[in-house]
C-alpha cells in the first residue's frame, strides 16, 4: 500500500513539528518554504554586515520538543546544544534607558523596578503569578489534549474545579 504523500506549507516552527509527526507516522512528507531558509520566527536577520537572531526570546513548554523528538525515534538533547541566557530580552529606549529581563522572575521584578518603579515591579510579579496559575490550570486539561476543546476541558477539569476555570478568566484578554 502507498505512503500517504502530505505537504507542509512553511518551515516555521509548527511546520517543522507538523512535517516530523506525518513523517513519524508513515507519511511521506514534502515542506515547501518561501523563504531562503527554514526556521520561521527562529531565522536570522541581516542587519548591516551582522546576522542577528530574529526569533523568540525564550523557549517555553520544553516537553513539546523532548516529546516530539522521542516519537520521531530521536533526542532533541542530542540533536541540538541549547544554551542559557542570562538575560531574555534587553529593551532600549535610549542610550540610556534599557530594561532587561531574566528567566527569574525576582530578577525581572527588580529591574523594572528599577525603570518604573516599585508599583510596577509588584505587577510584573502579579502578572507572573497569575500566568503561572492559568498555565498549571489548563496544562494536562486543555494544552496538553489531542484535541482541546470547552467541553473536553469542562470534562478534564471536573465538576468538583470548575472554580479553577473561572478563577482563570477564559474569557478575558491578558491586557485586562
Amino acid at each position: 500500500m502507498p505512503r500517504e504523500r502530505v505537504v507542509v506549507v512553511g518551515a516555521g516552527v509548527a511546520g517543522l513539528a507538523a512535517a516530523v509527526d506525518l513523517a513519524a507516522a508513515g507519511c511521506e512528507v514534502v515542506v515547501v518554504e518561501k523563504a531562503a531558509a527554514p526556521g520561521g520566527k527562529l531565522r536570522e536577520v541581516r542587519v548591516g554586515d551582522h546576522l542577528v537572531d530574529g526569533g523568540p526570546t525564550v523557549l517555553t513548554m520544553r516537553w513539546v520538543f523532548d516529546e516530539l523528538f522521542d516519537e520521531a525515534g530521536a533526542s532533541f538533547d542530542r540533536s541540538l546544544e541549547l544554551t542559557r541566557a542570562h538575560i531574555i530580552a534587553r529593551h532600549a529606549w535610549s542610550e540610556d534607558e534599557r530594561l532587561d529581563l531574566f528567566a527569574d522572575v525576582a530578577e525581572s521584578a527588580d529591574a523594572i523596578g528599577r525603570l518604573a518603579g516599585p508599583r510596577e515591579a509588584r505587577g510584573y510579579e502579579r502578572f507572573c503569578a497569575d500566568a503561572k496559575g492559568i498555565f498549571e490550570t489548563l496544562d494536562h486539561s486543555f494544552i496538553r489534549q489531542p484535541r482541546p476543546s470547552l467541553p473536553g476541558l469542562v470534562r478534564a477539569v471536573g465538576l468538583r474545579r470548575l472554580g479553577a476555570l473561572r478563577r482563570i478568566r477564559p474569557f478575558t484578554t491578558s491586557w485586562k
